[in-house]
């Protein structure tokens, strides 16, 4: 965890490829030492406060370190103008399991990835119904997250294998 003054915490998490290399940073924000995301703090002000500090304290070569950096973004980040100053070239916007995919949020992912921006879905589980819920999602991905607390060895075997086809990188 980096920590800047008094108050403003960066979380980089490691996201490793097959040899355990660091492949990327998931990039969270933390409001104390504790390693949490804040209750009270709505999801565009922590993705505010997270690319501010890093643009403005940190520097997106140091935290990323050569590296992509995953953010979370929940709908509201997503249909915010606010996105737009995400620098797309060193980040990828994650897509949370708690989205209710419809035309808009379909819409804005389909105005954002022609802008240059890139997709991860965070936190898949490889089932009948995940694939129909998602699967208006897939052109526009880049990435999908395999939760590896969720799926089984077959799973994400069956599930690598489905997505390498469609051109989305697997993470587990």
């Amino acid at each position: 965890m980096i920590v800047f003054g008094n108050s403003i915490y960066i979380g980089r998490q490691p996201i490793l490829d097959r040899r355990g290399d660091i492949y990327a940073y998931e990039i969270l924000y933390r409001s104390n030492c504790k390693n949490k995301y804040p209750s009270t703090m709505n999801s565009v002000e922590a993705t505010a406060k997270v690319i501010h500090t890093t643009l403005n304290n940190v520097g997106v070569k140091k935290l990323l370190d050569g590296k992509k950096g995953f953010i979370n973004i929940d709908e509201n980040v997503l249909q915010s103008n606010f996105i737009e100053n995400v620098p797309k070239d060193f980040f990828i916007l994650e897509i949370l399991e708690t989205y209710n995919i419809d035309d808009i949020v379909i819409e804005r992912i389909r105005e954002l990835k022609k802008a240059g921006y890139k997709f991860a879905l965070d936190d898949f589980e490889y089932t009948n119904a995940s694939m129909i819920r998602y699967k208006e999602l897939f052109p526009f991905l880049s990435y999908i997250k395999i939760d590896l607390k969720i799926n089984d060895l077959t799973q994400i075997q069956q599930s690598a294998k489905y997505f390498k086809n469609l051109g989305i990188n697997v993470l587990v």
